[in-house]
């Protein structure tokens, strides 16, 4: 098990091994491909009007203009400037990410050579060693923050723990693979900018096969209304963040661009103490972006003065990070 309170932050990076993309990937994603997916979903649309689809097609192609010659890199900043696109621009994102859902599952199920999400679970349950141990799962102290959209972490963890304990699933309500055991698995994973769905032991539908659900485009609105741009975030989330950062007193950012944006999105200069120990992955980076973000990591508000933390960010992907530091 993980003996230490620790919290795990998530940037695009941390989805990327598992077909998503990252932030400048799914600004080309989107301006390419969103007019063509949702093109090929309204043509199995039996409600919409022919009329009806050819609205929806013309305001999808204006904010996919709007977007492209914005040279704005973040949908979420490109958004939060511009309401009027903002349901259209959610929907090309819902759109997006589904369809990179599609094809994670053959790369989670596959297991690739440096996969953290299997990483981070067998330390989880490294003392186990009885049919009965399950129990203790719910006793690892880890939390999660994520910036990204889609919802393979959660598939991750449910479905390893109900497969490493395949024999009990009865015990724990999941014979029919259609209840969450939420006692068992209890960890906090808060989504910033919201998700594209829930599980479907949540109430959402199937991992991989979300398309077949969404019978309508008026279904596919109402799924999409659950992502929020910048300055959209509840104001309890806000008070989640801080205790989160009160109770783990060991950060890890995973695949994480360190974008000031959206370390304040997470009341990061005002939360970090110098008790606090940071590591993040930095791959990719500059030697100077690097330096810059942990010198923004370092500098904590603590009684109105300036205090130094432990910040260590490397040059390593998220499976090297936490192999060398977990």
């Amino acid at each position: 098990m993980i003996d230490t309170p620790t919290l795990f932050i998530l940037g695009a990076g941390a989805s990327k091994p598992y077909g998503y993309p990252t932030g400048k990937e799914l600004r080309n994603i989107l301006i390419r491909e969103s007019s063509n997916y949702l093109n090929q979903f309204l043509n199995n649309d039996g409600f919409l009007s022919p009329s009806e689809k050819s609205k929806v097609l013309r305001n999808n192609r204006e904010f996919v203009e709007a977007f492209r010659r914005s040279n704005i890199e973040s949908i979420d900043k490109f958004l939060s400037f511009n309401p009027s696109l903002e349901s259209y621009g959610k929907i090309a994102i819902t759109l997006c990410i589904l369809n990179a859902e599609i094809n994670s599952l053959g790369t989670i199920n596959a297991k690739l050579i440096q996969d953290w999400y299997e990483l981070l679970f067998n330390r989880m349950v490294s003392s186990f060693n009885e049919p009965n141990d399950f129990r203790k799962f719910k006793d690892n102290p880890v939390s999660f923050i994520t910036f990204n959209y889609d919802r393979s972490f959660e598939y991750m963890l449910l479905d390893s723990f109900c497969n490493s304990f395949f024999d009990k699933k009865s015990e724990f309500g999941m014979n029919n693979d259609n209840t969450y055991p939420n006692n068992l698995i209890p960890f906090e994973i808060i989504h910033v900018y919201g998700q594209v769905d829930k599980l479907q032991q949540q109430g959402g539908s199937p991992y991989g096969r979300a398309f077949e659900s969404y019978s309508s485009f008026e279904k596919l609105q109402e799924i999409s209304k659950g992502i929020r741009v910048i300055g959209e975030r509840h104001e309890n989330e806000y008070e989640k963040t801080f205790e989160l950062f009160n109770k783990n007193k060991r950060i890890f950012f995973l695949g994480f661009g360190y974008a000031e944006e959206n370390l304040k999105a997470i009341n990061i200069p005002e939360s970090l103490t110098k008790d606090h120990i940071l590591y993040g992955t930095g791959f990719g980076m500059t030697e100077k972006e690097i330096g810059n973000s942990k010198l923004f990591l370092s500098r904590r508000r603590m009684n109105r003065q300036l205090v130094t933390g432990s910040v260590r960010l490397k040059n390593m992907n998220c499976y090297e990070l936490l192999r060398e530091y977990l």
